[in-house]
């Protein structure tokens, strides 16, 4: 993706080493960006709610998206979510359509807009079922499904950001 050079060298019965060279940035370049101020990025601060009942999965999303200057609180149950949220209303939600028992991430959608009001939100899922995708669109979520690409993730967080930052308009 970086279009850096990539080298292996092998050795029967010694194995293999792999190397990537990469660029050096200037002393004078690389202090400047690090000592000025960072402008606030597309997500900067932003508040994500993330529930899925898989440690493995809400531990990545979470880290996924620090990486990309939000703040993240993560929940398996939408009990959890709404005391870990307090009354800080999340600028975005991304919810497992399948969580533990018989509960949905649609059900904890409904939970949090009957706390918060409209909460944009994103629904991932391993379903491939055309019941699931129906029961997701037909309620106006953008669905991604698992495992989730972090370009398309990206994107669609970027589109609800942009959404969520324009001015009401009346009619």
């Amino acid at each position: 993706m970086l279009d850096h050079p990539v080298a292996v060298h092998s050795r029967l019965g010694h194995g293999s080493s792999f190397s990537v060279t990469v660029p050096r940035a200037e002393v004078a370049a690389a202090t400047a960006a690090v000592s000025s101020p960072r402008p606030r990025g597309a997500f900067g601060g932003a508040r994500v709610l993330c529930i899925d009942n898989d440690a493995v999965i809400l531990d990545g999303m979470a880290a996924l998206l620090r990486g990309w200057d939000c703040r993240v609180i993560g929940a398996w149950t939408i009990e959890e979510a709404v005391a870990r949220l307090e009354d800080q209303h999340p600028d975005i939600a991304i919810v497992d359509y399948h969580l533990d028992g018989s509960a949905t991430g649609l059900a904890a959608l409904e939970a949090l807009r009957a706390r918060f009001g409209d909460v944009a939100a994103i629904v991932l899922t391993a379903d491939h079922s055309e019941a699931a995708q129906d029961l997701i669109t037909d309620r106006g979520y953008p669905l991604l499904y698992k495992p989730v690409k972090p370009a398309a993730l990206r994107a669609l967080l970027s589109r609800l950001v942009q959404l969520a930052q324009q001015p009401a308009r009346t009619f």
